[in-house]
């Protein structure tokens, strides 16, 4: 029997037999709406894992690293404190921080920096926190001076987070300098050590 033999059969059967003929839509119906049930799941999930992925993009911490300048040695002339401003730029509060830096005149784009710190602080949204790098003798200073380093968080949705940062000071005017300060706006930021996630 042809294909077309079986749909003639079965249109004579559904127009001859109400209830077969209601039984038949109602079975072709279901599947329709069953194919677009699972549809609508797929795309429910689909957003819902998005919608997911954007809330924690927009509510996360962020910390953000900025030069805070070369400030003099509180009782010797010839030494400079150099420091770094943690800022949790973020909605969430970053915990966990850990930090590791260091200063000097780098090996060209080589910014090596090692396992941060074994302290811990909580940052909360907005919050700042100062951390001093090192002391310099401005008898060492050389025509720049590099600060560089990395910050290391938690985003407050479970993931570990980093930011590398590196700030280069023109120091070229206080070499052998006593009692001299140079203000964070003097720095910038390198071209190479600067990354986060």
């Amino acid at each position: 029997m042809a294909s077309s033999d079986l749909l003639i059969a079965f249109w004579r059967w559904t127009t001859h037999d109400p209830v077969a003929f209601y039984t038949s839509m109602l079975a072709l119906f279901t599947a329709v709406l069953g194919i677009s049930t699972i549809g609508l799941w797929i795309a429910t999930s689909r957003g819902v894992r998005n919608q997911t992925r954007d809330t924690q993009i927009i509510q996360r911490a962020y910390v953000s690293v900025e030069p805070d300048g070369l400030t003099a040695h509180r009782d010797r002339e010839d030494r400079l404190h150099t420091s770094v401003i943690f800022r949790n730029v973020g909605h969430l509060p970053a915990r966990n921080v850990r930090w590791y830096g260091t200063f000097g005149n780098p090996d060209g784009k080589n910014f090596p920096v090692k396992e941060p710190t074994s302290g811990k602080i909580v940052l909360p949204p907005g919050a700042a926190s100062t951390q001093r790098v090192g002391t310099v003798f401005t008898n060492k200073l050389q025509n720049s001076l590099f600060v560089w380093g990395i910050v290391t968080y938690d985003d407050g949705f479970g993931k570990q987070r980093f930011t590398r940062f590196c700030h280069v000071y023109s120091t070229k005017n206080i070499i052998n300098a006593l009692g001299v300060t140079l203000p964070a706006d003097n720095a910038e930021l390198h071209e190479y050590g600067n990354d986060a996630d």
